[in-house]
């Protein structure tokens, strides 16, 4: 029971650690700093996710012990939350609040994955919630939700604290690629999963959306999809989960791309793939989980501000616009199916 709960509650810290950075981003630092909003911008998103494998790194030195992966916890948290209040110190406040934001994903991204049994339902929840933190934190300017974020946060460590520690560690021996020589092909293809993700994501027509609401629903498709990922995988496979959920979103994305429930329908399927890209990197790095969930973590800041860059230039002419997501939909399918590569070791091995 005590491991059930602690993986909720990192789920729950992950939600609230990204509110509570969101919300302090965008309504203070933001918002009285407003010549210095780009140079925030880069700098909060590149400690948060570009120093993650250093951070994952740091975490990873510490094998096995509970107690120190707590405690790790609770300096991100208080990072987090000390960051929110001196917002009147821009760069005080954005380097503290991104360093804690970062160390706390890796931290429960190890703990998560210690705890999963190599499940990925478990990880699948770990990893959705975080969006809709990030969602809510931006679009509810009432300064009571940062506050109720904070409380929450300081009252899931403490019970992170004083749950029994009853959980036995297994070391992680189950890689994906047994010859290290051969992980450079599959890393290849699973960073162009995950760059693509982002990538699309970003380019994606959103612009029928046009109140809260409809937000909402596409950020929580979005944290469903990867649920749902993690969910199927445990139940049906890699194979059948991967060809089921990018075809969908390649078919409802270029036959309807001003659809909103198509939309929303393949927003969830192409999030689907979130916890598989996860789940490999996982085992291509044995006893590193925290610097695989960093490095993913990292590949997204680039991928973002590619599509963010693209996003117009595409949808000025929308034949091509869906022959990019068709194209695209279709990469990510062979590189989620990483078996597709054992010419490249083939090769490599002649």
């Amino acid at each position: 029971m005590s491991r059930k709960i602690s993986l909720v509650i990192y789920t729950i810290l992950h939600l609230l650690t990204d509110g509570i950075c969101a919300h302090a981003v965008v309504n203070y630092l933001y918002a009285n700093n407003s010549n210095s909003t780009i140079i925030i911008f880069f700098l909060y998103n590149f400690i948060a996710l570009c120093t993650q494998p250093i951070l994952g790194l740091i975490v990873d030195k510490f094998q096995k012990k509970e107690i120190i992966y707590e405690s790790l916890a609770a300096i991100s948290i208080i990072l987090v939350i000390i960051g929110s209040f001196l917002t009147n110190n821009w760069i005080i406040s954005t380097m503290m609040m991104g360093f804690g934001n970062g160390l706390l994903y890796v931290v429960g991204g190890k703990e998560t994955v210690h705890r999963s049994n190599n499940k990925l339902l478990p990880l699948s929840l770990y990893v959705s919630f975080g969006a809709m933190g990030v969602f809510l934190g931006t679009n509810i300017t009432n300064i009571i939700i940062l506050h109720i974020f904070r409380l929450l946060s300081v009252i899931c460590v403490i019970v992170l604290f004083i749950l029994p520690n009853q959980f036995k560690f297994k070391e992680n021996k189950e890689v994906f690629i047994e010859k290290r020589t051969h992980k450079f092909f599959i890393l290849i293809p699973l960073i162009l999963a995950v760059f693509l993700r982002g990538f699309v994501n970003e380019i994606l027509i959103t612009d029928m959306l046009d109140s809260f609401w409809d937000l909402f629903i596409l950020t929580l498709c979005g944290c469903l999809g990867k649920i749902l990922g993690g969910y199927l995988v445990d139940k049906i496979g890699f194979k059948i989960t991967i060809y089921l959920s990018m075809g969908i979103f390649t078919i409802l994305c270029t036959v309807f791309p001003y659809n909103q429930m198509a939309l929303y329908i393949g927003v969830i399927c192409f999030n689907m793939s979130m916890p598989m890209t996860l789940y490999r990197y996982t085992k291509m790095y044995p006893n590193y989980e925290a610097f695989a969930f960093g490095f993913a973590a990292a590949l997204t800041l680039p991928a973002y501000l590619l599509g963010y860059s693209c996003e117009s230039i595409l949808r000025q002419d929308m034949v091509n616009y869906l022959l990019v997501i068709l194209f695209l939909g279709l990469l990510n399918i062979i590189f989620l199916r990483t078996s597709s590569f054992k010419w490249l070791q083939r090769f490599y091995k002649n």
